[in-house]
């Protein structure tokens, strides 16, 4: 083919010459040749803008051919025709031409600034300018990232597989698997983001910069499956490959290593790194970051009794809130509301909640409200500070949760449940017991309504399939004649999931949830099986921040079995941890005040 292709001067001479027709077949040739003897050309991601190249430079020579080209447009083409080439092949190569670039970098700035409503606003608006394959590629990858900014990582894999695979490049095909193997990770499917990235590690060629992303992961799913020496080498191997602190994967494997070392009970290491990280993410104002990195830190100097350091990192990480953003006010102030309840602080657990209200609920939807009612209903509970005026504001407010999806209206029936429940048992509903009676009947007819959604749930989410299973289990034991058998059955189903997906934290967790049903139907057999088997895996999480709760739960179930020695060591392997029982659910703390007095009885 290439012996065909006419010389340099025979070109020259044939345009010099005016020979139109002889120009257009060696055009031809010259395209032929190229793109049988150039295999990038024929890559799915580089032949389409060829073609489109060639097309747009055939018809220039064709419409000069029969005179309807010349002059000044003739060489403007000329010009667009030669330009046009390295832009398609910088476009090829992964990269965004203008205006995709812009409108990429301002949505990347708005999930860094933790605004994702506007990031999506702006995907919406802009979507029109995602042109060619790579513009279109990166929009779905933004779109995907915005989902999960706003929590909803199901949708974000399901953006992720509009994404025509045959079309990407080696570097577009390992971002894109990374994506969903990170997202796979955050909705439970731990096997599944193992799987992706050994693949990935397996590929032929060096991974690069994509290494860090790689053992990230790992070191998530070897920490889920209860291996934390394995996930410590693993986030060691991430930190020594890269030194560029303004990296956000940088940091999340800093950030990481800091909590694996507070599990291993090395709290100065722990303090190093999670400083470090609060460093990194302040050189590169990485906003959806600066919370977790400064909560960590503060976190560590209450466990090390530092206050005075406790109280200058506070007031430090405030001066970082941006007062119009909703979601940094909401951030702060959990953050302080959980910090005075590790404290047991109950005047200033009050006053934060007073004062998150000031500056949160105006600026809130409507919906915002009637959730952050809900949440600070619990809390106050749980604090022991609860008084008639809450209740009352729920009660006067109800009708206005029906209106919510199904799942949402469950989370807001169930909490009230609890808060009602608890005051029916001790006698306390006073005028509240109409409120009480129409929320579990609400409940009860929601059943079906999880039922149906439980099978719409991708294979993938899987934490949010066996929370709704856990769900559908929770709405039926509001009715006293639940089918018992069939709750036990439920829960064993969900910590099987778990297991066969690579999440053993969870799965531990729900052994205790089957101790606890076991328990009040007081079948002791099925509960101390369960409770020794937690004992057993409790062994694979030292240090972790799941075990101390965990602690007092064990303890209880081994009282009820009449193992009184074993009870009284966890008793006291809970007391060594020196975590407030105020930072633990109102259920929690009463399961730690019966078991003292009881243990005390016996003493």
């Amino acid at each position: 083919m290439v012996d065909l292709l006419p010389s340099f001067n025979e070109t020259k001479q044939a345009f010099e010459n005016g020979d139109r027709f002889s120009l257009l077949i060696y055009y031809c040739l010259f395209i032929g040749t190229v793109v049988f003897e150039w295999k990038y050309i024929r890559l799915p991601y580089v032949k389409p803008k060829f073609v489109i190249w060639s097309i747009f430079g055939f018809f220039t020579i064709a419409l000069w051919s029969i005179g309807l080209l010349n002059g000044l447009v003739l060489y403007l083409l000329i010009v667009l025709f030669l330009i046009l080439a390295p832009v398609l092949y910088y476009s090829s190569c992964g990269n965004l031409l203008w205006p995709c670039s812009l409108i990429d970098r301002k949505v990347s700035n708005f999930l860094m600034a933790n605004e994702p409503e506007k990031a999506e606003q702006m995907l919406c608006y802009y979507r029109w300018c995602s042109l060619g394959f790579t513009g279109k590629y990166s929009y779905y990858l933004r779109k995907a990232a915005t989902a999960a900014a706003k929590g909803n990582m199901c949708s974000s894999i399901e953006i992720l597989s509009k994404i025509d695979t045959t079309k990407l490049n080696k570097d577009e095909n390992i971002r894109l698997e990374l994506c969903k193997a990170n997202y796979f990770s955050q909705l439970g499917d731990f096997n599944r983001a193992k799987q992706t990235v050994e693949h990935l590690s397996n590929m032929s060629g060096d991974l690069g910069e994509y290494w860090l992303q790689v053992y990230l992961i790992q070191a998530l799913s070897a920490e889920f499956e209860g291996n934390l020496q394995k996930s410590s080498e693993l986030l060691k191997n991430a930190i020594n490959t890269c030194t560029d602190d303004t990296d956000v994967y940088y940091q999340v494997a800093l950030n990481n290593m800091g909590r694996i070392r507070r599990f291993e009970k090395n709290y100065t290491d722990s303090f190093y790194y999670y400083q470090k990280s609060l460093q990194a993410v302040q050189n590169s104002r990485n906003r959806t970051s600066i919370h977790i990195s400064y909560q960590n830190v503060i976190e560590s100097l209450v466990l090390g009794h530092k206050s005075d350091e406790e109280v200058e990192f506070i007031q430090e990480y405030q001066s970082f809130i941006d007062s119009k953003n909703l979601s940094d006010l909401v951030e702060y102030y959990n953050f302080l509301i959980e910090y005075y309840r590790q404290k047991g602080d109950k005047y200033n657990l009050s006053k934060t909640l007073e004062k998150s209200n000031e500056k949160t609920y105006s600026i809130m939807s409507r919906k915002e409200q009637l959730i952050s009612d809900i949440y600070q209903l619990r809390i106050r509970w749980n604090g022991g500070l609860l008084y008639s005026a809450v209740l009352d504001k729920i009660e006067a407010q109800y009708i206005e949760y029906s209106k919510f999806s199904q799942v949402e209206k469950f989370n807001c029936y169930i909490e009230i449940h609890h808060v009602l429940q608890a005051l029916s048992d001790a006698g306390l509903l006073g005028t509240h017991i109409d409120m009480y009676n129409t929320n579990r009947e609400n409940i009860g007819i929601l059943i079906p309504e999880l039922k149906k959604y439980l099978y719409t749930i991708p294979e993938y989410c899987v934490s949010e399939k066996c929370k709704t299973m856990w769900n559908i289990v929770r709405a039926a034991k509001c009715n006293s004649d639940y089918d018992k058998d069939e709750v036990l059955r439920v829960l064993k189903d969900i910590k099987d999931t778990y297991s066969n997906h690579g999440n053993f934290i969870e799965a531990f967790n729900i052994g205790l949830d089957i101790c606890d049903e076991a328990l009040f139907q007081k079948k002791y057999k099925e509960m101390w099986k369960f409770t020794k088997l937690a004992i057993d895996e409790i062994k694979r999480l030292p240090g972790h921040s799941i075990v101390t709760p965990a602690f007092i739960r064990i303890a209880c179930y081994a009282y009820n079995a009449g193992e009184l020695d074993i009870s009284r060591d966890y008793v006291e392997l809970y007391e060594e941890t020196d975590i407030n029982i105020s930072h633990y659910a109102y259920w929690i703390q009463s399961y730690y005040d019966g078991i003292k007095s009881e243990l005390c009885k016996v003493a």
